[in-house]
């Protein structure tokens, strides 16, 4: 399954060999479905990072190329965007190298005056039509004019699939302006002529970069770019088609992946939250999760099936942005709004979900049972949410209530140290049968060395169960989320974490979610990430 919290780039194209250009390069491809358009979804590993990568195949033509554009925009909520393909040279490129658009001009919008001396009284014999082009300009994202120029050119050729079947010596690289409309361009034509008279600057010609910076410019969170290798220059031939097309279009990704690899180098993706080095506690494990979601759900009557949603983005330190809310909604409701929450944070760039990213769900007591990591975040694709992002469970009476708080405080300041150790040296398993009081839970031969517990029951006091150990203090709890009489599936769930140390849970149990993992609910509480409406914490909420 697609992992949501990476950064994303859609990568669109006109034509199947551009799309299966692009498609090479990824791993982990699978194919979903949106409003009837089909992507590619894969990951690409950079140097310092994954990235989530959407294909599509656009078809020819601004008009489709723009509408595919603002679809994928809105559903996929990227931070990159390229158009890479093939294109015919103009002027100054040789076949197989690149063209990165500083801007697409269009072509075909213009006036035509009749200027011919005399035209106006003898209009059949002197009648001399001039057409003046207006036609509309979208330049790529300066972010990443800026990169391209910046790209080696052994980095990008190093890139290109079955580079030894072919030279490669002489490739060039160009950021210069391209020219757009919705004509194929030949050198037998009287547009060839036109743009090299009116349009002089533009170095090669296509048919979709138009629409697809038209979306680019309407959507302010996304940065795109047009990418094109040249595959003729303006004599088209059936050999060429044949012979040059897979070579630029694959001359084409491999460009544009080495300039992934070059944002990685300028300023790779982070998150609000300062840099480690800068944050206290270095070795206390704070810094294990950074940035986070943090969403309250609560329930003023138990017997009606809403709740009140509020949600916050933090650094746990000195930035705090309410999202959402507080407002009710119904059960079903809230999986697809806290999806809204995160689709508007990373529209209005308050940060970048990247792979410390954490979203922590407040619970109260009688709602700790509920398999808040199941939840079906996009229908479309499957996703669920604990699936997506890395996902905990903590519990708002800690932070309302002195007791608790201290004995959780206390918990911690002992077993921080601890946060390396393998789960399976430090938790203990409670199992509490049908008739068996909860206080059982915590007899005499508990250890006074804070643990983590893994719970199971499968009576209707499961939640009970849970509040208890919660009050006792411990920081980690494990527990299922599916009422069952068979108890070995637990079990074997289980056994795919306690291998983990405490740190890694968070960041594990989203990666073992995506390859099937359910059922299995984490709390993971550290006293020092206070939330904003603790009687503690340094924040006061947002009325």
């Amino acid at each position: 399954m697609t992992e949501k919290s990476l950064p994303t780039v859609v990568f669109l194209t006109a034509l199947p060999l551009e799309r299966e250009a692009v498609v090479e390069h990824l791993a982990e491809v699978t194919h979903k479905k949106y409003k009837g358009t089909v992507y590619d979804v894969g990951n690409y590993s950079s140097s310092k990072q994954k990235w989530r990568i959407i294909v599509t195949q656009t078809g020819d033509g601004n008009n489709k190329s723009g509408i595919e554009a603002e679809r994928a925009f809105e559903h996929f909520k990227p931070n990159y965007a390229f158009f890479v393909g093939i294109a015919g040279g103009v002027k100054d490129v040789s076949l197989g190298d690149v063209v990165a658009a500083s801007f697409v001009r269009g072509y075909e919008k213009g006036k035509s005056v009749n200027q011919g001396v005399l035209s106006e009284y003898f209009p059949k014999l002197f009648s001399k039509e001039v057409f003046y082009p207006r036609g509309d300009v979208y330049r790529s994202s300066h972010e990443l004019v800026q990169c391209a120029p910046r790209v080696k050119k052994e980095n990008w050729v190093s890139k290109i699939k079955r580079a030894s079947e072919r030279p490669i010596d002489n490739l060039q690289s160009f950021i210069a302006p391209i020219a757009g409309g919705e004509q194929v361009v030949t050198e037998r034509t009287q547009l060839h002529d036109f743009l090299r008279k009116h349009m002089n600057d533009v170095l090669a010609v296509e048919m979709e970069g138009l629409g697809f910076l038209n979306a680019v410019d309407v959507n302010k969170a996304v940065d795109g770019i047009v990418i094109r290798g040249i595959s003729d220059l303006l004599s088209k031939t059936a050999s060429h088609d044949k012979t040059w097309q897979p070579i630029a279009a694959q001359n084409a990704a491999a460009f544009a992946f080495a300039m992934l690899d070059m944002l990685d180098e300028l300023e790779p993706l982070s998150s609000i939250a300062h840099d480690k080095e800068e944050q206290p506690g270095a070795d206390s494990g704070e810094q294990k999760l950074v940035s986070s979601l943090i969403v309250k759900l609560s329930q003023e009557d138990r017997n009606q099936d809403s709740y009140d949603l509020q949600v916050w983005l933090t650094d746990h330190k000195t930035s705090l942005y309410q999202v959402h809310g507080p407002q009710r909604h119904k059960k079903s409701e809230l999986p697809i709004e806290i999806n809204k929450s995160i689709n508007k944070i990373l529209a209005d760039k308050k940060c970048h979900c990247d792979e410390d990213f954490v979203i922590e769900v407040f619970l109260p007591k009688e709602l700790l049972k509920e398999p808040i990591g199941d939840w079906i975040i996009d229908v479309e694709l499957e996703e669920k949410l604990g699936a997506a992002y890395q996902l905990v469970i903590r519990s708002t009476e800690r932070f309302e209530n002195d007791d608790m708080f201290r004995r959780l405080s206390n918990c911690w300041s002992k077993y921080k140290k601890r946060l390396d150790d393998p789960l399976k040296t430090g938790y203990q398993h409670r199992c509490c049968s049908n008739g068996e009081e909860c206080k059982s839970v915590f007899g005499p031969n508990l250890s006074d060395e804070p643990i983590a517990l893994f719970v199971l029951d499968f009576p209707s006091e499961m939640p009970a169960v849970i509040f208890k150990c919660v009050q006792w203090g411990p920081p980690f709890l494990l527990w299922p989320t599916d009422d069952t009489q068979n108890c070995q599936p637990v079990y074997e769930q289980l056994a795919a974490v306690q291998s983990l140390t405490f740190a890694q849970l968070p960041k594990q149990l989203k990666q073992l979610r995506a390859q099937g993992l359910q059922g299995l609910s984490l709390l993971w509480d550290n006293p020092d990430r206070q939330p904003p409406f603790s009687k503690f914490s340094p924040y006061t909420a947002p009325k």
